[in-house]
């Protein structure tokens, strides 16, 4: 009530006061620039959905390279059993064992700077987005996301 008595008539002398030409050629620059918004908004929701499918794969293949790293460690206790029988064999074994245990950790390092490196590197293109629709959701892709909107609530802090 109080913004139909005391707001209201002040808005509709400075919209009566505007000359019609004037007026309606403002009122196309308003509606292009919300539909250029609109259209900017839709665009960068579709790159990030295809960003979250990226990051997706990326951890798709991070899950699966560090199972195949429990399997390579669970056959290293076999090889611990037989020490007792072959010392020598044992030696090389422990070797080769730990160079794939290092070439494991240094595909994992560099997954996960793959995966640091897609959000980093897009996040001024979807903070904007994020914080304007903080329920926003993708299906099969919350995790993703979550992590994504907690860097920038978390940049929004410092």
């Amino acid at each position: 009530m109080f913004i139909l008595k005391v707001v209201h008539p002040y808005i509709a002398y400075i919209v009566n006061s505007i000359p019609p030409t004037p007026g309606i050629i403002l009122f196309y620059i308003i509606l292009l620039y919300f539909v250029a918004d609109f259209t900017i908004t839709v665009i960068t929701i579709y790159k990030l959905r295809s960003l979250l499918n990226q990051i997706n794969a990326v951890y798709s293949e991070l899950t699966e390279k560090l199972s195949d790293f429990k399997l390579n460690l669970g056959n290293t206790k076999d090889i611990s059993e037989l020490k007792i029988m072959l010392d020598g064999l044992i030696e090389s074994a422990e070797m080769k064992v730990s160079k794939k245990k290092s070439e494991i950790e240094n595909i994992v390092k560099e997954l996960k700077l793959k995966y640091d490196s897609l959000v980093i590197k897009k996040y001024p293109d979807y903070s904007r987005l994020i914080k304007a629709f903080p329920d926003l959701k993708f299906k099969g892709l919350d995790s993703i996301l979550k992590d994504i909107k907690n860097k920038v609530y978390k940049n929004k802090k410092m």
